[in-house]
């Protein structure tokens, strides 16, 4: 049977990625959304034949699943409530505005035994499913080079401007480099020209990792570039991830999870993945701190 999955959230993300995902999943019955706007919720009812709800409360007794779209700090209080009434939930990153709501959002989960999952967007692209296939078969990259950087865009979300780049890209980063090379076991950070980040990683299995991160005013549009270089023994991989979110395959996303539900599996991405990656990011945030 179908899972029933409501959308959190009436804003960009909800319109262009859950809710289209949502309605075109096999497995997935799309039921309803709820959020802060009414008018943006009546509009998205609307366009999908779903119920627009007037409370959170009332969504969540219309269905098993939520899949949020909502600023960090929403999604972890709302997820945590979500959770304890035995909702499932799909997750987006970063999964809090900090760790201490990442660390009430795993626990609420865990206690609750509900299934989560963590949309980190990259690793739903060909270019890093081919390149993680490998880990395990063939010797690890010694190290990796990358760069993160866009144009400041024009302002979407309170919290993407308020905390820039490092909590914007930087969980898929981590996610990224943490899944290719091994655990991130030390972190270093530090500020660029044009508010851009450093960020580096040690690897557990194989050296270190390097990253420049940045949405700047001085960055041309036609300068964005989500771009990683892989010293492999015989080569450099470059892996392109400039268009992930347009390339990413959102129906295998919301598939995998649809099917945890239905099985009860846990998923590698649940939100103690999403917990590991706050607690990096986080490090990093503190690193750059403590180096202003």
């Amino acid at each position: 049977m179908a899972v029933t999955v409501g959308l959190v959230g009436s804003g960009m993300r909800a319109t262009t990625v859950h809710a289209p995902a949502l309605a075109a999943t096999p497995g997935i019955e799309f039921v309803g959304v709820w959020g802060r706007s009414p008018r943006a919720v009546e509009k998205l009812a609307r366009q999908y034949d779903v119920s627009a709800f007037g409370t959170f409360r009332d969504l969540l007794g219309s269905c098993e699943a939520l899949s949020f779209a909502v600023p960090p700090a929403v999604q972890s209080d709302l997820g945590s409530i979500a959770a304890r009434a035995h909702k499932h939930l799909l997750l987006e990153v970063p999964i809090a505005w900090d760790t201490a709501g990442a660390e009430d959002l795993a626990a609420a989960v865990a206690a609750a035994r509900v299934i989560s999952q963590v949309a980190f967007t990259w690793r739903y692209t060909e270019p890093v499913r081919q390149l993680l296939g490998e880990v395990g078969s063939a010797p690890p990259p010694r190290g990796a080079r990358g760069r993160a950087t866009r144009a400041a865009r024009p302002p979407t979300s309170r919290w993407r401007d308020e905390r820039r780049a490092l909590f914007d890209h930087g969980p898929h980063v981590a996610d990224f480099l943490d899944a290719a090379l091994g655990e991130i076991v030390d972190v270093e950070a530090r500020h660029r020209e044009n508010d851009s980040v450093r960020l580096k990683f040690e690897h557990r299995l194989s050296g270190d990792s390097e990253t420049l991160l940045s949405t700047s005013t001085a960055i041309e549009r036609d300068q964005a570039r989500f771009e990683f270089e892989f010293e492999e023994t015989d080569r450099t991989r470059v892996v392109d991830l400039s268009d992930a979110a347009g390339t990413a395959d959102y129906s295998s996303m919301f598939g995998e999870f649809a099917e945890a539900v239905r099985t009860g599996r846990v998923p590698g991405l649940d939100v103690n993945r999403g917990l590991h990656v706050q607690r990096v990011v986080e490090a990093a945030d503190t690193e750059l701190l403590l180096h202003q």
